[in-house]
């Protein structure tokens, strides 16, 4: 039998391909619960609207390393990517994912040999598809893909990796987000991920000059000109979405249908922080820390949760020509109170 994956020593992008006996355990398929038969039932269209030939993907990036080790079930290959602690501050390696925040090789590893064991699946592989590069960090989106075959099923989704790079090709902190509707028993909450020492409020300066009257708009998207400032900030064929199943919130493309979604949302999230932003001149990843109030528990109260958005650039116009956003808000009638650690 034949067993593949995209090796992580690769240069190019072909997929590795090897006879005999599999680098990875199969895991025990665990009894299907209704959230996992519904997982199969989604559709998604992010890789052929969002693969571009001409992106350059550093295969030996060190964030893809740690998604191909993880696939390949090499657990001393993930780990050899981490120290115990962070190149500076004292602080603990960490890998922070939506099933939870690892600190510390012990942590990591235990992430690490549950990979499988968290999809419910017997193998993996990942595919990437866009990379954005600068200042120390690195964000590849790719396509996970899960085998179950007991049931003859692959579910595919797209995610997001992004790594704060240190010296060797090692990282410091790897942040992972995909919508926790993908795999079976995540919660829709996830916790703030950055730990800041004081508080601020939001600096819109921090981003581009599109990317930050976008920000902006979006704040305050109810008063007057909101709607029609965001769509200023648009090329005419602009998409929006691919991280959520098409049943859910599928890719639009075109102002006319993304100026019909914005007048739809109630309540919008603002951002309460920028906690991150890679911008290699045509592409920009901020991650951020949200804040939505509704009545969750009986009481009108202030939840956050961390998130990412990624905005491509028309290169001529300089306007927003691709918007992907991943945050699990307006999901929070589906949270565990009694479980989620939650902060207000």
């Amino acid at each position: 039998m034949l067993y593949s994956y995209f090796s992580p020593h690769a240069k190019s992008w072909s997929a590795q391909v090897y006879p005999g006996t599999p680098t990875f355990s199969l895991q025990p398929l665990f009894f299907m619960s209704a959230s996992l038969t519904e997982i199969f039932e989604y559709e998604n269209f992010f890789y052929e609207t969002y693969h571009n030939e001409n992106n350059i993907i550093r295969q030996d990036s060190p964030e893809l390393n740690l998604v191909n080790f993880l696939c390949a079930g090499d657990v001393d290959g993930a780990m050899s990517l981490f120290q115990e602690y962070q190149q500076f501050g004292n602080v603990k390696s960490t890998v922070d994912v939506p099933q939870g925040r690892f600190e510390g090789l012990d942590e990591i590893q235990d992430f690490c040999s549950n990979w499988l064991n968290y999809a419910k699946a017997d193998s993996s592989y990942a595919v990437p598809v866009k990379q954005t590069r600068s200042g120390g960090r690195s964000c590849t989106e790719l396509m996970l893909h899960f085998r179950y075959d007991k049931y003859g099923k692959e579910v595919k989704f797209p995610a997001c990796v992004v790594g704060d790079l240190r010296g060797h090709g090692q990282l410091d902190e790897v942040r992972m987000y995909f919508f926790f509707k993908w795999l079976p028993d995540l919660s829709p909450y996830r916790h703030r991920i950055f730990r800041p020492s004081h508080n601020a409020q939001v600096e819109h300066n921090y981003v581009c000059n599109v990317i930050r009257e976008y920000s902006d708009a979006l704040a305050n998207l109810h008063f007057k000109g909101g709607i029609e400032r965001i769509l200023n900030t648009m090329t005419d064929d602009i998409v929006y979405g691919g991280y959520r199943p098409e049943s859910i919130s599928g890719i639009i493309k075109g102002k006319e249908k993304i100026e019909k979604k914005y007048r739809t949302f109630v309540n919008v999230p603002q951002i309460v922080r920028f906690e991150s932003i890679i911008d290699n001149g045509l592409t920009s990843v901020c991650e951020w820390v949200g804040v939505r109030r509704d009545d969750y528990i009986g009481n009108r109260i202030p939840l956050l949760q961390s998130g990412v958005g990624i905005y491509d650039r028309d290169p001529e116009s300089g306007k927003i020509k691709a918007v992907r956003i991943i945050d699990n808000f307006r999901f929070e009638n589906e949270i565990d109170w009694s479980k989620a650690d939650i902060l207000y």
